[in-house]
C-alpha cells in the first residue's frame, strides 16, 4: 500500500520522485512516461504525486534543473574554463549529450509549457553569462562577451542536434570553434 504524504518528508520524496523521473525520462522517453506510471515506481498514490509536482513538465523541469545545475556548477568549477575553450566546450557537449533525450524535450516542449520556456530561458542565461566569464580575454565588453556565448552554445546544441557518425558532434564543435578564430585573426 502506498504511503501518504504525512508519512515521509516531502523533500526526501520530491528528491526520490526526480531520482525516478529521470530515470524513467531516460530509459522510456518523457512522453511516454506517466504521472501515474511515475507515482507508482516512487510507492505513492497516483493522485499523490500532485502533491509534489502540479504537472509532468514541473517534473521534467526538476529533473533539468538538477542536471543543469550540475552540469553548470562543473563548468564553473573548471579550471580549464578561460584557458581551455575546446576542452570546456568538450565537456560541456559530452555532459549534454548524457540527457541529449531531455534536452529535445526542453527544445520541443518549451512552446508548448510556459514552465519549461522559463526555465529554457533561466538555463541560457545561465550558460550565457557563465560562457561569458570564460571569455574574458576574447573581449572587453560584456555584452560582446555574452553574445559570443549565445553562439558557442547555438553552436553546441546544434552540434547534438546534427550529430551523427559523418559528422560527429565534438567535430562541429570544434570547425566552429576553428573556423571562428580563424575569422577573428584575419579581421
Amino acid at each position: 500500500m502506498p504511503k501518504n504524504r504525512r508519512e515521509i518528508d516531502s523533500g526526501q520524496k520530491r528528491t526520490e520522485i526526480i531520482d525516478c523521473a529521470e530515470k524513467l525520462f531516460r530509459e522510456g522517453g518523457y512522453q511516454a512516461t506517466t504521472m501515474t506510471a511515475l507515482a507508482r515506481a516512487v510507492g505513492i498514490a497516483p493522485n499523490a504525486i500532485y502533491w509534489y509536482f502540479p504537472s509532468k513538465d514541473h517534473v521534467l523541469v526538476a529533473v533539468l534543473e538538477r542536471c543543469h545545475g550540475a552540469m553548470i556548477e562543473t563548468l564553473a568549477g573548471d579550471d580549464s574554463l578561460g584557458t581551455g575553450l575546446h576542452e570546456t566546450l568538450r565537456r560541456l557537449l559530452a555532459r549534454l549529450r548524457e540527457i541529449k533525450s531531455l534536452v529535445d524535450e526542453l527544445r520541443w516542449r518549451g512552446s508548448h509549457s510556459e514552465v519549461i520556456l522559463e526555465f529554457r530561458r533561466s538555463y541560457h542565461r545561465r550558460m550565457r553569462l557563465l560562457l561569458a566569464d570564460a571569455l574574458k580575454r576574447a573581449s572587453n565588453s560584456q555584452k560582446e562577451r555574452e553574445l559570443l556565448g549565445v553562439a558557442i552554445m547555438a553552436v553546441v546544441e546544434g552540434a547534438l542536434i546534427y550529430d551523427s557518425p559523418k559528422f560527429p558532434a565534438e567535430e562541429i564543435v570544434e570547425a566552429a570553434v576553428r573556423g571562428l578564430i580563424k575569422l577573428e585573426n584575419e579581421a
